[in-house]
């Protein structure tokens, strides 16, 4: 035996098979965009609020007062300390 017909024997190559990979069928809704929302019932989905993206990202009185209250807190907790 030559040398390449001993390391040969000794290498295996992972086999291909010829048949695809079997996959579960599950029926979702594209159009839910999240996968826990896709694959609740349409009867669950029905009652669904749908949120309009615009409405999140406006600033608020009360954003306004939540970032002042936590810069007053956190420049009275730092003068404390250094005081």
């Amino acid at each position: 035996m030559t040398r390449a017909a001993l390391t040969s024997d000794l290498i295996t190559r992972p086999r291909r098979t010829s048949e695809p990979r079997r996959r579960s069928l599950v029926l979702t809704d594209e159009s839910a965009r999240h996968p826990f929302r896709a694959v609740l019932p349409p009867s669950i989905k029905r009652d669904l609020i749908p949120i309009p993206a615009e409405s999140l990202w406006r600033l608020t009185v009360e954003d306004v007062r939540g970032v002042a209250s936590t810069y007053v807190a956190s420049t009275a907790a730092i003068l404390a300390f250094i005081l």
